[in-house]
């Protein structure tokens, strides 16, 4: 029974074996955050609020992504485009306006409204897979978000994320500690006080 229950927890985490890091308090290694680059940007033809990318998320086919981001009117095309962006890449697609999105990009936004796209530190390869301080080594992020259970995951993680009084994106743990989110070339900015979505 112990090893069946094993078996289907290894099944609903969308890999096809489980993995030490598949418990509640190592929700922080079980996401893909990415640095990624914007290669294009049209509007969306059924929605005046998104906009639909392709992003480089250092895939290995080397394939770009289709990425359908609700940023139309708060970031220009012109802006947005090459511009390279923190993505959460392991969550399972989904269809915004009839067009399927298989990542997210990640922005802030503070309680006077101002918004930013989180930001990723200069000479960050893309792709690049980014780490919260503290865990790093403890586990590799599931291939796929995709049960109920693991997208909760998600939502526990994004609840927990915050622009800090440094300017950085932070994961505040369960025993309240703020996790600095860090590429090879230094942590990951978000505006002060912000919320991460």
């Amino acid at each position: 029974v112990k090893q069946e229950s094993q078996r289907k927890r290894g099944q609903q985490s969308g890999n096809n074996k489980a993995k030490a890091n598949q418990t509640p308090g190592e929700d922080a290694t079980r996401i893909s955050l990415k640095a990624c680059r914007v290669l294009s940007v049209e509007s969306h033809p059924d929605s005046d609020k998104l906009l639909v990318c392709k992003v480089n998320c250092g895939d290995e086919d080397g394939e770009p992504r289709t990425v359908v981001a609700g940023l139309a009117g708060k970031v220009s095309i012109e802006s947005l485009t090459n511009k390279q962006v923190v993505c959460l890449t392991n969550l399972k697609p989904a269809r915004l306006a009839g067009i399927e999105s298989t990542a997210m990009i990640l922005a802030s936004e503070d309680k006077d409204g101002n918004f930013a796209l989180v930001g990723v530190p200069n000479n960050v390869s893309d792709g690049e897979l980014l780490s919260f301080e503290g865990y790093e080594g403890k586990g590799e992020p599931d291939t796929m978000l995709k049960s109920k259970g693991a997208v909760k995951v998600w939502d526990r993680v994004q609840s927990s994320l915050i622009g800090t009084s440094n300017g950085e994106v932070a994961y505040v743990n369960e025993r309240g500690n703020e996790c600095t989110l860090v590429s090879s070339n230094g942590a990951v900015l978000a505006l002060v006080g912000s919320s991460i979505r």
